[in-house]
């Protein structure tokens, strides 16, 4: 054979070498970015909808709540009005939702599940706001528990479809680093030819492609072993190989950036639940929580607690006259007196308009609450400056004791409410330790 025509056969090889090497990481490439499209235009807007109407579920049944212990008619009316608005951007999420349930089966019937729940929960929700409104809290709490049932419910579908989209994330994250270990197939199609055909060029072939394809096979055996969202493919001599590298990184980055998204919502959400948007104390669904902890612990040690009901005296009358900025201005102020003149293993808690709940845990004497008691009306009683005004409120506080007074949450509260009502009768801006 003539040395032109080994010569034409060796390029000949070579090129079909490079050529059928060069289609496969196209092919694997297309693969790749095809996982990488289905995460970003499928399952990351799937979750950030999941995750709003979970929000939205839970701000709804916060505003609710509110309304069902607010005694301003004025607060109720604001709080139906946000109510409406927290309903219409859940509207919005599903319409955008909507398009892309419909293209798989599986996200169809979890839209109409959410969707029917959603309704279902929303006109309970219309009904206690309702009944809210015409001041008929009796059926309003009636509604109110049924419609809370059913928001449990559909937070617990948004879970559950939430985790189903997650095991797709990672299932196609797993797919497209099998779909890059199989690149490792051109290395060797293209190392055999280029060896029959001259060991130089061989050298050169693992130098410059099989050597890159190697290094980012051990990079994802290692993520394989070890997954860490943090760590970057290397491909630099290969552009193909570049280019799968990059769109790994990228869709690492955007893995890594949503879990720290899914932890921020959730923290939101966990805050949302359990805290005064206003004042930023906890929510009375919390302080009932410290509360039970705190009868526990004092069941063991056998040390009194104390439980303290506060009403400000006077509040209304500051919203009449200034307006409800001043009124949210007054109770940030308070809060803050409420929370500087107790101790650290001390809780208050916003149980809705001008109320508060006091939780003061192990060994809580009698001398020790009336202290503290007397530190609160001294504190509160100091003038708040709010624009050129200067705002004025009284405290009336009834103060029951575990377990002498009580030995659950509801007979404590029970028993520290009809001592502050005593307070508000024989003068308020006083307290006042229940009595029989």
């Amino acid at each position: 054979m003539k040395l032109t025509t080994k010569f034409s056969v060796g390029v000949g090889l070579i090129t079909m070498g490079i050529v059928i090497a060069a289609a496969m990481a196209v092919v694997i490439n297309q693969r790749f970015n095809s996982h990488v499209e289905m995460i970003g235009n499928d399952v990351l807007p799937a979750i950030a909808t999941f995750d709003g109407l979970e929000i939205d579920a839970q701000r709804t049944r916060a505003l609710v709540l509110e309304m069902l212990i607010t005694e301003d008619q004025d607060s109720m009316v604001s709080l139906a009005a946000e109510l409406d608005s927290v309903g219409a951007g859940s509207a919005d999420l599903l319409r955008r939702f909507a398009p892309n349930a419909d293209s798989d089966e599986l996200a169809k019937l979890q839209f109409q599940d959410i969707l029917s729940k959603r309704t279902k929960a929303q006109q309970q929700m219309q009904t206690v706001k309702a009944l809210a409104l015409q001041n008929d809290m009796t059926s309003a709490k009636t509604e109110w528990r049924r419609m809370d049932l059913n928001f449990n419910e559909l937070e617990n579908i948004l879970r559950d479809a939430r985790e189903i989209v997650l095991r797709e994330a990672d299932r196609q994250v797993s797919e497209a680093a099998q779909t890059l270990k199989q690149s490792q197939w051109i290395v060797a199609i293209g190392s055999i030819t280029i060896l029959a055909i001259n060991a130089c060029i061989l050298i050169w072939a693992y130098l410059n492609i099989a050597s890159p394809i190697q290094s980012l096979a051990l990079e994802l055996d290692h993520f394989e072993r070890s997954p860490n969202l943090k760590m970057r493919f290397t491909a630099q001599n290969v552009s193909e190989l570049s280019v799968i590298a990059r769109s790994l990184n990228r869709l690492m980055e955007w893995v890594h950036s949503h879990s720290e998204k899914l932890q921020e919502q959730r923290d939101q959400i966990h805050q949302l639940a359990h805290h005064d948007q206003l004042t930023g104390l906890p929510l009375w669904r919390l302080g009932k929580d410290r509360l039970e902890l705190a009868i526990a612990w004092s069941q063991r040690t056998l040390d009194p607690i104390g439980v303290m009901f506060v009403d400000l005296d006077g509040f209304k009358a500051i919203n009449d006259t200034y307006g409800h900025d001043a009124g949210d201005f007054l109770l940030r102020e308070i809060a803050n007196r409420l929370k500087g003149q107790l101790r650290i293993e001390d809780t208050v808690a916003r149980m809705g308009g001008d109320e508060f709940v006091v939780v003061l845990a192990r060994q809580a004497s009698e001398f020790e609450t009336q202290h503290i008691a007397l530190r609160i009306i001294e504190a509160v009683n100091r003038e708040v400056t709010f624009e050129t005004h200067l705002l004025h409120v009284g405290i009336s506080i009834g103060i029951a004791v575990y377990p002498t007074h009580g030995r659950d949450v509801d007979s404590l509260l029970n028993a520290a409410d009809k001592a502050m009502y005593s307070v508000k009768r024989t003068g308020k801006n006083s307290f006042s330790f229940y009595s029989e």
